[in-house]
């Protein structure tokens, strides 16, 4: 649906329509979701705290109504560190913020402490994350 326009009271008010651009970064303060669109893209950067963990850093493009109460994720990932390139298990919500944010990396086995790595999508060009500021 689009170019609607709800007023309060009896008077209607002429249409004010939105750009894309406009109502893009509108709906991006309650959602992001950023989808590869090619088999290697990175996600995220951060640095390793264990042999199965990992700190990422994300920066959104919009700044987020709230703090972000949940991430999704879909596809294949693989966490790229100096010592391996383990595939990720597991991504939860870390420090929560309305610009930026770090997020917890899983996986079994493989990486080296405070190490820098990068979050990687494992030759899926499908493969997102999403982080939803819903209340």
């Amino acid at each position: 649906i689009a170019q609607v326009q709800l007023c309060a009271g009896d008077v209607a008010l002429p249409l004010q329509p939105k750009s894309f651009e406009e109502e893009l970064r509108a709906c991006q303060r309650y959602y992001h979701k950023n989808t590869a669109g090619s088999a290697y893209q990175w996600f995220a950067f951060g640095l390793t705290s264990s042999t199965t963990a990992a700190n990422m850093l994300y920066h959104f493009p919009t700044t987020l109504r709230t703090a972000y109460t949940s991430i999704s994720s879909g596809g294949n990932f693989i966490v790229d560190s100096p010592a391996a390139d383990p595939a990720v298990t597991s991504i939860t919500v870390g420090q929560a913020g309305k610009d930026s944010c770090a997020f917890a990396i899983g996986v079994a086995s493989g990486l080296t402490a405070n190490q820098p790595c990068t979050l990687v999508a494992n030759n899926d060009a499908t493969a997102y994350i999403a982080f939803s500021a819903e209340l």
